[in-house]
Parts: structure tokens; sequence; C-alpha cells
């Protein structure tokens, strides 16, 4: 009877929230901090995730929070990451942002996978199209779901031609109210 009564304890204290889940509150209440786990990855992919970082970060009004960075190499304490980002080597979805809530302390932990092998084996340009999955994601840790905008770096399935939209800025400043 125990065992039952703790899951479902942690069943009601952490619930998984997928990145097309329309989740009206803001992530963040401080300037968030991007774990990049760098280990055993290729310096360019990593350095490509930190200028799409820093592009969405050029879109973004200067009063709005600082997307800070830290490139994880070693053994590391991600209690204090907003945000952990992972390269993953595999064939499964291009990019994907997991959010993760807790009911007890109202944190969230997001966690961004970037499968690099599909898109580096597939395409020519693999560092352009890391970049756009790249800001697509980081599109879903700043509380954007997908749309059906024209251009828009939200539409469900990620292509070349697909840049930060003015109505991308404009839809995080409104979700932060700022």
């Amino acid at each position: 009877m125990y065992s039952k009564i703790i899951i479902i304890l942690l069943v009601a204290s952490v619930y998984p929230v997928f990145a097309d889940y329309e989740d009206d509150k803001p992530r963040f209440k401080h300037d968030p901090l991007y774990c990049i786990d760098a280990r055993g990855v290729n310096e360019k992919k990593v350095n490509v995730f930190v200028n799409a970082l820093q592009e969405w970060q050029d879109e973004l009004p200067d009063d709005f929070y600082k997307l800070n960075y830290v490139l994880v190499t070693k053994h590391f304490k991600y209690a204090q990451c907003d945000v952990i980002v992972h390269f993953k080597d595999t064939f499964s979805s291009t990019g994907h942002t997991y959010i993760v809530v807790s009911t007890l302390s109202g944190r969230y932990s997001i966690t961004i996978t970037l499968s690099v092998l599909e898109y580096c084996q597939m395409y020519d340009n693999c560092l352009a199209e890391l970049n756009t999955i790249s800001q697509h994601e980081i599109g879903h840790t700043l509380g954007l779901i997908h749309d059906d905008v024209p251009l828009s770096i939200m539409q469900k399935y990620v292509q070349n031609a697909i840049v930060i939209t003015k109505k991308n800025v404009q839809d995080v400043i409104e979700f932060y109210d700022k």
C-alpha cells in the first residue's frame, strides 16, 4: 500500500509538458542559464547552438532577460541550470524540447535534445540546419509553441528558409508580459 502512495506522490509532484503544450506561465523569473553539454561534441556544432542563442538575444529587446550559457566539459552540477542542452547521435527526431514542471517548487526543468547525426549525414549544410533547429528549440524554452505563420522559426516542420520573425519576438514579450 505504501508503494502506491509513493508513486502517486511522485506523479503528483512532477509532470512532463511537451513543446506543443500551451503553458501560459513564464518559464523564467530571472536571466536563464543554458547549460550546453559539450562533452564529446564537435566544437563547431556547439558553437552553432551558442550562435543561435545569441541570435535570439539580438532579436529580443534590451530589457528582456539575458540568455546566459555555460559549456559543460566535465562533471557539473546541473541544479543551477534552467535549460540543459544535449547533443545526441541518433536517427530520432532532429530536435525536441522536454519541459518538466515541479508542482512542489514551481521550477521548470527544460532539456533540449538535438540529434546531430541525422542532419549532419543527410545534408551538406549541416551547420545551417542545426542552427535553424537550435533557434526553433530555443523558441520552445522561451514559451513559444508551433505555429503556421509563413517563414516563422516556430513552424512544426523546420525548413531552411525560416527565421526568427517579429511575431515570434512579440509572442515571447507578450508571454512574459514585459
